[in-house]
């Protein structure tokens, strides 16, 4: 047996039917079609066949690095991997190995000294889209899995991201500086080069060290709130996120998820293709393009770890990200529902 595509058989077992076929790693090393070292390959080849079984059981590795290069994108029916990918995750190790992880990662957590300790738990209301941009052989988008054990995990970055663009809307609005409706947006961007929004203008004085937030406010602001009043704020969301010349207060950890996750398949079905490459009209006659990408399902339950030195950042810190992942979620397509989470 010759390791094949998925979705796709050499050998149909009847005229206009195709077999599945699997994902068999030592074909693929038999076939030397697998870039390895050399000295690698032949111990995995001399693993495999002694036991004849020698199967791809971490879904990172599956889905970044096993392909062989020989194969072809256009080759691969996209759902139909996304599809075979979702079963071999619900029958693999991924969500063994979760109970051990976070007890590890709680510990290392609280183990740190002289830090205070929190966290949020949140659980996907409906789809949690993380990742999507990164790179993947044969999909156009991505999902972000741990290296080791496969499991969809949140960056710490993520949701750092997510709770600094939510606390900059917060702080903002107790100044009086809010977001622009879409017509005034446009204006504003319509220029060249495009002009920043009141908002945007906000957050690079906020990087200004030099209080220029303080003079650059509008006099709505300063009715609204004292001066002293305005520093405390502005220096509030400096020491939690900091500058570009200091480090956050805030450490922001990996949320793994709690218990072994569902993955579900979506699409985005893009209906004017040639017309978004100013290659022709949006008609009705267009071929829409379906894209394939693969999400956390619905019930996940994620755990966001986080430490500071100083209690009252980390209570801020605390309340700001609850707020960011139920009120405005995390993740991408966050503004057609996905990656909003409801608190455990």
């Amino acid at each position: 047996m010759r390791a094949q595509e998925p979705g796709y058989s050499r050998k149909p077992s009847m005229p206009g039917r195709q077999t599945p076929a699997r994902f068999d790693l030592l074909d693929i090393l038999l076939e030397r079609r697998l870039d390895l070292p050399g000295d690698t390959l032949d111990i995995l080849i001399k693993r495999g066949q002694a036991s004849r079984s020698f199967q791809v059981s971490n879904p990172s590795l599956l889905w970044n690095k096993i392909f062989p290069s020989s194969w072809k994108a256009k080759d691969i029916k996209k759902g139909e991997f996304i599809d075979y990918f979702i079963r071999s995750f619900g029958s693999g190790t991924a969500g063994q190995w979760l109970n051990n992880f976070n007890a590890r990662l709680a510990h290392c957590i609280e183990s740190l000294n002289g830090y205070y300790i929190d966290r949020v738990q949140g659980e996907v209301l409906w789809r949690l889209a993380i990742g999507m941009g990164a790179s993947q052989p044969f999909t156009e988008t991505g999902i972000t899995l741990h290296n080791l054990y496969g499991f969809p995990y949140i960056p710490g970055s993520a949701a750092k991201g997510a709770t600094r663009s939510f606390a900059l809307s917060d702080v903002a609005s107790k100044l009086g500086i809010e977001p622009l409706d879409p017509v005034e947006y446009d204006k504003l961007k319509a220029f060249n080069p495009p002009r920043k929004t009141p908002l945007e203008a906000f957050e690079t004085w906020l990087d200004d060290e030099n209080d220029r937030a303080l003079t650059k406010l509008p006099e709505e602001s300063k009715k609204l709130l004292s001066n002293e009043d305005i520093r405390r704020e502005i220096n509030l969301f400096r020491k939690i996120f900091g500058t570009t010349n200091l480090s956050g207060q805030v450490l922001f950890f990996d949320a793994p998820p709690l218990v072994q996750p569902k993955l579900d398949k979506d699409i985005m079905n893009v209906h004017y293709q040639e017309y978004y490459q100013n290659k022709g009209l949006p008609a009705d006659y267009s071929e829409p393009t379906l894209i394939y990408f693969l999400t956390v399902g619905k019930g996940t339950v994620f755990v966001f770890h986080l430490a500071s030195k100083e209690q009252h950042l980390l209570e801020t810190t605390k309340s700001w990200l609850s707020q960011a992942v139920t009120q405005v979620g995390i993740g991408a397509k966050t503004r057609v529902g996905y990656g909003e989470l409801r608190p455990r």
